[in-house]
Parts: structure tokens; C-alpha cells; sequence
């Protein structure tokens, strides 16, 4: 199994300025196969910069968007991912936002182990 796609879907409701809550929007990681499973993660501080830090483009070696490390990758390998991940983002940010994007396809990632095995993530 294969990583075929990596998308950030910014999903946000009408702002109420009244309101200060984290749940007017948020960022939804949508990380597809080759063997058509999808998983799903979330991340919910600061959307928007989370979705650059996954999406930017593969413009520069050490600053390339997070899905550009992971396309052709095997989901199962989240260890390895992660590492991939967290070394490669040295320059865009390892704490803060580029740390919850990261987590975000994690999330993700585990989704498709626990559906491809049957198994809720827990296990």
C-alpha cells in the first residue's frame, strides 16, 4: 500500500467576533491510497498555517510541504514517517504549527492502519 494523496481541507463556520472559540474552524487531513483507504486526522490551532506547512510546494529542499515527503510512501511505516517528517522540517518549524501539522497526518496515518487491519486505533 502506497500514499497516493496528502490534502488539507480548511472547513471553518460564520466568525463571531463576540466569541472567542477554537471551534469556528479547522483544518481536516485527508491522506489517501493506492488501495483506496483513506484516513483522517485533524488539526485545530491555526488551520490556515497548518495547511501551508502540508501543502507548500516542492520548491526547496529544505523547506518542501509535508504531503511532497510522504507521496509514495507505505503508511504503515508511521515511525519512519514521523521521522521524515520531523528531520525534513528544520527549517519551516519543528515546534508550534509545524509540530501540529505533523500530528494532524499522524492522526491520519493511524487511521489507515486501523481500517486496513480492522482494528479500532486504540488496539
Amino acid at each position: 500500500m502506497k500514499i497516493t494523496n496528502v490534502e488539507a481541507i480548511y472547513v471553518s463556520q460564520k466568525l463571531v467576533r463576540a466569541q472567542c472559540d477554537s471551534g469556528q474552524d479547522a483544518l481536516i487531513v485527508k491522506v489517501s491510497t493506492d488501495a483506496g483507504i483513506t484516513g483522517i486526522g485533524e488539526v485545530d490551532s491555526a488551520p490556515l498555517a497548518a495547511k501551508a506547512v502540508i501543502e507548500g510546494p516542492f520548491s526547496h529542499t529544505i523547506s518542501t510541504g509535508l504531503k511532497h515527503l510522504l507521496i509514495g510512501e507505505d503508511p504503515f511505516e508511521t515511525e519512519r514517517l514521523w521521522h521524515t517528517m520531523y528531520h525534513r522540517t528544520i527549517y519551516s518549524g519543528r515546534r508550534g504549527i509545524g509540530l501540529h501539522a505533523m500530528s494532524g497526518i499522524d492522526l491520519a496515518l493511524w487511521d489507515i492502519k486501523g481500517k486496513a487491519l480492522g482494528l479500532p486505533v486504540w488496539k
